[in-house]
């Protein structure tokens, strides 16, 4: 932990990411993670185990308690929370809402290679439209620009993730893509 501090000595708040996944082995999925990890670093801070059956044998639930847990943990080692990243998943928005009063204001940011992967897809659904095959050559370069400013903006300091992450949060909001 000492680690993580020291990077963190001149900024406040730690940034963290957390994620979940259900083992897949066996006829049916009973046992889901949860990890949080520091986004400077990258060493892994806490994780948890979550049964399916504490979660109402829902797997998108797993995810929600172990991000609780996750949270339950920050809150009781005290520890500053500047943002998080997390999967783009509104319940994981709202677990992060309802520990507000332990936590503080902390900026909730979507999972940088997640969401490129799905703005590509969309990029490509549309492209194949009528007059829109256009789209098609720029596809990598639009990829490559969001890697080069999600790489950049850690080191540097900056407000590229949560800028890129606004973008998409009004992106994936609007009803449909008209040429």
């Amino acid at each position: 932990m000492k680690v993580v501090q020291k990077a963190y000595e001149r900024d406040g708040g730690l940034c963290l990411a957390a994620d979940g996944n259900v083992t897949k082995k066996g006829p049916t999925p009973v046992i889901g993670k949860a990890v949080l990890s520091d986004t400077r670093t990258k060493l892994i801070l806490h994780a948890e185990f979550v049964h399916r059956s504490e979660s109402d044998n829902v797997n998108g639930r797993v995810d929600v308690e172990g991000l609780n847990r996750l949270l339950r943990w920050i809150s009781k080692e005290k520890l500053p929370l500047q943002s998080l990243v997390t999967k783009r998943n509104p319940a994981l928005g709202v677990a992060l809402k309802n520990m507000e009063p332990e936590l503080g204001s902390v900026r909730h940011l979507y999972d940088t290679s997640l969401m490129v992967k799905w703005l590509e897809t969309e990029l490509r659904r549309v492209a194949h439209r009528e007059g829109c095959s256009s789209i098609l050559p720029w596809i990598e370069k639009v990829k490559a620009l969001l890697w080069s400013a999600a790489e950049w903006s850690p080191q540097h300091s900056s407000e590229v993730p949560h800028r890129f992450n606004a973008c998409l949060g009004q992106v994936t909001e609007a009803k449909e893509y008209k040429p």
